[in-house]
């Protein structure tokens, strides 16, 4: 065997060397990242998140007396402005078909083109 042959085999083991490194080190590197989402995993489920919901229908909201003004869907505007007054601040009409949004003192009504879409209560300042 000549010294040209010899590099050649010399060359050739240290490339599989350099691939079984490589090798080694992608699976030690996927082994880390399994152990570290299987970790996360069972802290996760170990300790669950919970929260508790309050759910107040829109129509309990507010006094009695309060939800017997408040415009009904449908109503016009001219029946409103006639029933309750000038709102303190008028915005819109925007988008299409065009919202228009008037806020009273204790509510805000919706109205879609010139008719009350829905009525809510303002929340209170705190």
């Amino acid at each position: 065997m000549g010294k040209a042959e010899s590099m050649a085999k010399e060359n050739q083991s240290h490339k599989r060397t350099d691939l079984s490194k490589g090798s080694t080190m992608k699976i030690q590197q996927t082994f880390r990242y399994f152990a570290i989402g299987m970790l996360y995993t069972m802290c996760v489920s170990v300790f669950p998140i919970s929260a508790e919901t309050i759910v107040i229908p829109v129509m309990q909201q507010g006094s009695e007396e309060l939800r017997k003004i408040l415009p009904q869907a449908g109503e016009s505007m001219r029946s409103v402005e006639q029933r309750l007054g000038s709102p303190i601040t008028k915005r819109g009409p925007v988008g299409d078909p065009p919202i228009t949004t008037w806020t009273y003192p204790e509510f805000t009504v919706y109205f879609e083109h010139s008719h009350v879409l829905h009525s809510v209560v303002n929340p209170k300042r705190r």
